[in-house]
């Protein structure tokens, strides 16, 4: 999978704290310091820029090419196939938001006491998360109405899939999600999949909160299904299953509270910890890099890359350097119009790459405007859509006034 294609994995979720503060607590465990969640509020920002840097990246076809298989020639495999390529690796930024949601999402409904909550979560969650997208696909339209899309013969393939008509039918299935998503805004095709993982929650709960082994004997058995699922070509069941690790941190995040004291301190610890974290993060390229069959790029390297995302959520929740970091004022601000930066950023920079000369030259361009202008973008959509759709949905989500009361 690519954080590009449309087709199943998800959008940042939005205001952890804000979700945490107004729903049911677990009783069965302690609740984690608030600090702790703002600091995962941080890596999703980081997680979303780096979303964006990866989609700059790929208007240049020397970058794109190594999506079909490793091409020695120039420095693209030399951003693709080392280390370098954390800093645009979209695929594994999805992935850490698929597990974000699934712990945020999942954490207030371990205590039994949430049950009756649900009605006001599905209309709470509709309206959070389709009044933004709907709001995104109107920017959409309104841009490929001022600047139509027209191929040129020099785009990287993923450009290429970007010329697509302003089809009015088109932008409601966007919208819609469900049905699927096309290329207009293709950040879209993770929503669908976060759409279905906010409709099954119910069972996701219901499954961890049974649960009395421990993570490693758990944690194995979800990998193994995600592989198992991919390498059959049920991608959406896949995905899913990233969120069910989601969910198995909410449940044992006691556990992890344990792991991290024990780490505290411990330089060389959280070092191998983080180390740990970028290979297996960089395992789908890895393999691709050693002449791995492509097939097993996918079924091998998700499972890994979600292992990887498990151990970098650890280590921002109690490494106290790490979590610092992600506590700082720029990234706890990345993290708060992070939702909205994933939605608008793509017509942006797929616009600027119709504009400019391709080449290193014109990604320079692209990334050096694109990435200012996005975030821009992002203010006033957080402002004028994001925000609202917050007051909305809390809104929605209070049960209605009996008469005479």
């Amino acid at each position: 999978m690519t954080a590009t294609l449309p087709g199943p994995a998800a959008a940042p979720t939005v205001a952890m704290e804000r979700v945490l503060d107004r729903m049911p607590v677990p009783v069965a465990q302690a609740r984690p310091q608030p600090a702790r969640l703002a600091a995962l509020d941080g890596l999703r920002g980081l997680a979303a820029l780096v979303v964006v840097v990866h989609h700059c990246a790929l208007t240049l076809p020397a970058l794109a090419r190594q999506w079909t298989g490793p091409d020695p020639a120039g420095l693209g495999w030399w951003a693709t196939y080392t280390p370098l390529h954390l800093a645009w690796a979209g695929d594994e930024a999805v992935l850490v938001f698929f597990v974000l949601s699934g712990l945020v999402l999942t954490l207030p409904f371990l205590s039994g006491t949430g049950a009756g909550a649900w009605p006001a979560y599905y209309r709470k969650r509709a309206v959070r998360l389709y009044v933004p997208v709907v709001a995104a696909v109107a920017f959409t339209a309104a841009v490929l109405a001022v600047f139509p899309r027209t191929g040129d013969p020099g785009w990287s393939w993923w450009m290429a899939e970007h010329v697509v008509p302003d089809d009015a039918a088109a932008l409601v299935a966007d919208a819609a999600l469900l049905g699927g998503t096309s290329w207009r805004n293709s950040v879209l095709w993770s929503l669908r999949i976060e759409v279905w993982f906010s409709l099954a929650l119910p069972l996701y709960v219901v499954l961890v909160r049974g649960l009395t082994t421990r993570l490693r004997a758990t944690l194995p058995v979800v990998l193994a299904a995600m592989g198992w699922a991919s390498w059959h070509g049920h991608d959406l069941l896949s995905l899913l299953c990233v969120f069910a690790v989601g969910a198995l941190l909410a449940r044992r995040l006691d556990a992890l509270a344990e792991h991290g004291r024990r780490l505290a301190g411990s330089v060389a610890g959280w070092t191998g910890v983080l180390l740990a974290a970028a290979v297996l993060l960089m395992a789908r390229w890895e393999l691709a890099a050693l002449g791995a069959d492509p097939r097993s790029w996918v079924p091998v390297g998700r499972p890994a890359a979600t292992l990887g995302a498990v151990l970098l959520v650890f280590a921002v929740l109690h490494c106290a350097p790490l979590r610092s970091a992600t506590l700082s004022r720029p990234l706890q601000w990345l993290g708060a119009i992070s939702f909205s930066l994933y939605l608008v950023h793509e017509p942006i920079v797929v616009t600027l790459a119709t504009l400019t000369p391709v080449g290193v030259r014109g990604l320079a361009v692209v990334a050096g405007v694109g990435i200012p202008l996005s975030l821009l973008v992002a203010v006033a959509f957080s402002r004028l859509v994001e925000r609202p759709s917050r007051r909305l949905a809390a809104a929605v989500a209070r049960p209605p006034l009996r008469s005479g009361a």
